[in-house]
Parts: structure tokens; sequence; C-alpha cells
């Protein structure tokens, strides 16, 4: 390494190590956070515990882009290869790796405020109509990414479309797609015909935008009308 990137190396190692202090305490804090979530009882707890912790990572973020001043990518690869013999130098790096389990976190105490909020609008029947549809609606996660990889080919192939009959087909091929999704939705799903149940899963979804757009994903032939347009529109352009 050439005299001046190991100078500028030794300069950001000795800024980061500095920060240690604050380094530590924000991974403190990031560990309350996350308890603190576990018991949140409202949405507006929760949002003022997601503003804390999106001024907490600011914080950091401001001190570190400080402290790295000059690091590109060989001088990050470089201290990386340093953590190895340092532990020190590994902890504070740490912080540079995304970390999801917070932000699952917070999805997941969204959806079970939700949740309540929901099943505290029902009671009796309406109320178990409402948790196994939800129980159903879950279960069919797994079902929903196939369905939304199935989505982004017959995308790929209205790109690679040439011609009106090629997009045509492309239309067909969906619209079948579509019909056989629906029946085997309907038939596991089958929507809650009590009208208070079905308006309270309407709120909670606009609310929830990842079980919104689970829902979504077997809306086949819809969720690909604007890609169909798209392509129609270009090949009429041609």
């Amino acid at each position: 390494m050439p005299n001046d990137q190991q100078t500028t190396l030794t300069a950001i190692i000795s800024a980061l190590k500095q920060l240690r202090p604050q380094i530590l305490l924000f991974k403190e804090s990031m560990q309350d956070f996350k308890k603190r979530l576990e018991t949140v009882s409202d949405e507006a707890e929760l949002t003022t515990l997601v503003q804390g912790i999106d001024q907490r990572e600011k914080e950091l973020n401001q001190l570190l882009r400080r402290a790295a001043a000059g690091m590109d990518k060989a001088l990050f690869d470089a201290i990386q290869q340093q953590c190895q013999n340092d532990s020190e130098l590994k902890e504070i790096m740490e912080v540079f790796n995304a970390d999801n389990s917070l932000t699952n976190l917070i999805t997941t105490t969204r959806e079970r405020l939700g949740e309540q909020t929901l099943y505290n609008q029902l009671n009796g029947d309406e109320l178990q109509m409402a948790k196994d549809f939800m129980q159903r609606l879950k279960q069919l996660s797994s079902v929903a990414q196939l369905l939304n990889a199935q989505k982004e080919l017959f995308r790929q192939r209205l790109k690679e479309a040439d011609d009106a009959q090629a997009i045509d087909e492309i239309e067909n091929d969906i619209l079948a797609q579509h019909e056989g999704i629906t029946k085997v939705y309907n038939a596991i799903i089958f929507y809650p015909d009590n009208e208070r149940v079905a308006q309270a899963l309407v709120d909670y979804f606009e609310t929830n935008p990842q079980l919104l757009a689970l829902v979504k994903a077997f809306h086949f032939y819809d969720s690909l009308a604007q890609d169909l347009a798209d392509a129609k529109t270009r090949i009429k352009r041609a």
C-alpha cells in the first residue's frame, strides 16, 4: 500500500477507535430500543420509538462520516482485514454492517399493533373469522413470493416482445395464470362475507404495507396491467 494510503488508513483507524465509547453507547441504546419495541402498546408509542432510533442513527452516522473521511473501498477492505487481529477494531466496524433485526422488529411490532386494533373492533364469531383469515393469509407468504417471481418473468417477456402478436400471446398467458391463481386464492382464503369483518380487514391492510402487498400478489393480472399497457404503447410507437 502506498505511503499516502497507509497514512490515511492509520488516521481513519485512530479516529474510529476514538469513537468507541459512542459506538458502544449506540449499540446499548439499540438493544434497549429492541426491548422497548417488544412491549409497545400503541401506534403513538411506536412512532416515538422509531423517531428515537432514527435520531440515534443519524447522530452516529455523522460521527462515522467525519472519522472515515477519505475512506474508499480499498481502505475499507484493508480495515476489515486488520479486524482479524484487532478485536477492538472489529467491534467498532460492526456498526458498518447492515443490521436488519431492528427493522424487522419494527415491522413485526407494527403488524402486532395493527392486529390488536383490528381485533379490538370485533368480538365473538366476527373476531374468530378475522383471526382465521389472517392465519390463512400469512400461510401463503411463500406462495406470494413465487408469484412475484413469475411476474418478473412476464415483465421481462413484455420488454423483449417485438410485435403486437407477441404481446397478445403474453397477455393470454397472464390471464390464464390469473384465472388459476384466483380460483386457488378464493378456495383457500375466501374473504369474509361479513361486512364488519371485511371493512375492518380493509382498514387494517391500508395501514400495513407488507400484508397489503401479500394480498396484491394474488391480483396477478392487475399487477401486470401497467406493464402490458406500456408494452402495447411501445409497439404502437415503434
